[in-house]
């Protein structure tokens, strides 16, 4: 778990994206992060406790893994005393909009878009096409290059790529694995 507090007030926290392992954020956990932008919540969430994101002003995505979404009180994600961050971004698991729409806290976000799953074709078997609804960086992946198809020949089966280290969301990318 993290525990009460544990990152309250670190204004350099931009992104967090909390491990499978924790299961639970204790009370003011992340209050006051103003720079925090984006949190990834795993599956595996049981428990986020109060306060545990107030006053993180900066916050626009929030990503929340869970199928089953659990009640939160409404000062979870609370801006000001009366304003809930109702311009940020709820990310969800396709099929799951409803649930979180019912669900005590999540539904104040203002906007609750489902995460499409994810399509990945192998091909060759050292190389596969990947849709991806959330930025990518590939710089530091060795043995992996990304690509971003710009012509393909149907004819043919061929494609034409161009090399790149990082994509926007929702860009379809062709991944070649160097062979030993």
């Amino acid at each position: 778990s993290i525990g009460y507090a544990a990152f309250a007030q670190c204004i350099g926290l931009t992104a967090i994206t909390i491990p499978a392992s924790v299961t639970s954020i204790g009370e003011y956990a992340f209050f006051n992060c103003k720079g925090l932008s984006s949190v990834t919540i795993p599956e595996s969430m049981t428990r986020i406790e109060g306060w545990s994101f107030r006053l993180c002003s900066g916050l626009t995505s929030v990503i929340a893994w869970m199928k089953n979404p659990f009640d939160i009180g409404l000062n979870v994600f609370q801006n000001s005393d009366e304003d809930i961050i109702s311009t940020a971004t709820l990310y969800v698991p396709q099929g799951t909009k409803a649930l979180y729409e019912a669900a005590e806290g999540w539904k104040e976000f203002g906007n609750i878009v489902e995460i499409p799953d994810a399509v990945t074709v192998e091909m060759g078997g050292t190389m596969a096409t990947l849709a991806s609804p959330f930025a990518l960086d590939f710089t530091a992946v060795e043995g992996l290059q990304a690509c971003t198809v710009t012509e393909f020949d149907a004819a043919r089966m061929t494609v034409k790529a161009q090399p790149i280290g990082q994509t926007p969301g929702a860009t379809g990318l062709l991944l070649v694995a160097e062979t030993a």
